[in-house]
């Protein structure tokens, strides 16, 4: 058990310390061009956040839902998160492109750069329901409501040789991961799916052959308590973040075998 679980039965982290890791970065966190002011904050048995008094607060109310930690970890990591319930508030043109800015700097095999973004605004409805059409049935029934929808596109090859890129699926991941990161940092949330149609995405947007659509993202802000958004979406939003141990998946000297660095033996 981490110190971030021992204190929810009370309902606050069990000490200072914790709680401080979870006040600080939210309470001084620039947004919106305005410096946030010192919020109060409580703890929820869900490992959530909500925002109850300050100017912020009041103004932008919703859960803030971290990650409980067995290990220390930067802040960034413990406050991303996927919600299904979104906002209708808009993400700037000036924020999405420093998210996409996030993505190109990602690390790649050979500097390849195999990742493509088709994108669509909630305000322009056309091209915006063009990429809701390529999700699953039911992703589009949440989706629907987040400002900013984004198609991510796999070139398969590379450009230099022709030759297979095996890694290139990985290297798109890693530049979501950076976009998520560059996102969470500027308070906007990013919800990645597998659950798209591929082939409609292809015949769609003209994707050519030697690349693939691979995963949609939902971009926006957290629906706040005061919005409105289906029961069964804020119940999955309340739901506590939960991972595997390190031990099931950080090996040694066999596949499968726990390492030392994780065991201590």
């Amino acid at each position: 058990m981490s110190r971030f679980d021992e204190g929810l039965g009370t309902g606050r982290p069990a000490d200072r310390t914790a709680w401080s890791a979870f006040i600080t970065p939210l309470s001084s966190y620039r947004q919106g061009g305005l410096r946030a002011k010192p919020a109060v904050l409580r703890l929820t048995r869900a490992g959530t956040l909500s925002c109850r008094r300050g100017p912020i607060a009041r103004r932008r109310r919703h859960v803030i839902k971290h990650a409980r930690p067995d290990h220390p970890i930067h802040d960034l990591v413990v406050r991303r998160w996927s919600p299904y319930a979104f906002s209708s508030r808009d993400v700037s043109t000036e924020d999405l492109r420093s998210l996409f800015e996030a993505a190109r700097w990602a690390p790649s095999s050979y500097n390849e750069q195999p990742w493509c973004f088709i994108v669509a605004r909630r305000s322009e409805p056309a091209p915006f329901e063009q990429v809701l059409q390529c999700l699953v049935e039911g992703n589009r029934e949440w989706a629907r409501q987040a400002p900013v929808l984004a198609l991510t596109v796999a070139r398969e090859r590379f450009k230099r040789n022709d030759k297979p890129n095996r890694a290139a699926e990985h290297d798109v991941g890693l530049a979501v991961a950076s976009l998520s990161v560059e996102a969470t940092a500027r308070g906007i949330s990013v919800h990645q799916m597998i659950g798209i149609l591929p082939d409609r995405a292809a015949e769609a947007f003209q994707i050519p052959e030697g690349a693939h659509a691979l995963t949609a993202l939902a971009i926006g802000y957290p629906a706040g308590p005061d919005e409105p958004a289906a029961d069964v979406l804020r119940t999955r939003d309340q739901t506590p973040r939960q991972r595997k141990p390190l031990g099931e998946f950080v090996f040694g000297e066999t596949f499968g075998t726990t390492s030392a660095i994780v065991s201590g033996a």
